[in-house]
């Protein structure tokens, strides 16, 4: 499902174990059902996708929807990241990559200087930076 939502409400539910939780119920322009949710990072007007679920409980039916991109399971949302978030993930995940292959080639006995090391720690570290920035 892809629309633009028209509409969001909140309410408190108290769980059974007595926890307060909010529950969302959002609403999309030309579509008559509305849809719940346990998280919304979203506001009126933007323009989301996901997977609709639906459910029967006392004779009546309730929808729920995963978006794309949002958390497993729960129908929750999820904000998107930054730029600059996804810039961070990068170069950790370069760094990671980077500092596995170092220690492989040192546990080979492939390197074995202290220049060496850093030479190829930050040789891969830019190659899978470059490659995961695009």
């Amino acid at each position: 499902m892809k629309g633009k939502i028209s509409a969001i409400e909140t309410s408190q539910v108290t769980m059974k174990d007595g926890t307060a939780k909010e529950k969302f119920t959002i609403a999309f322009e030309d579509d008559p059902k509305t849809y719940e949710s346990w998280s919304c990072s979203h506001k009126v007007g933007d323009e989301v996708e996901g997977e609709v679920s639906a459910r029967e409980w006392n004779n009546k039916t309730f929808y729920s929807i995963k978006f794309a991109g949002g958390a497993k399971g729960g129908g929750g949302f999820s904000r998107a990241k930054s730029p600059d978030e996804v810039k961070a993930q990068a170069r950790s995940f370069a760094a990671s990559y980077g500092k596995d292959i170092t220690v492989s080639l040192i546990n080979q006995g492939r390197i074995t200087e202290s220049k060496e090391i850093d030479a190829t720690l930050l040789h891969f570290y830019n190659l899978f930076k470059g490659i995961l920035e695009g």
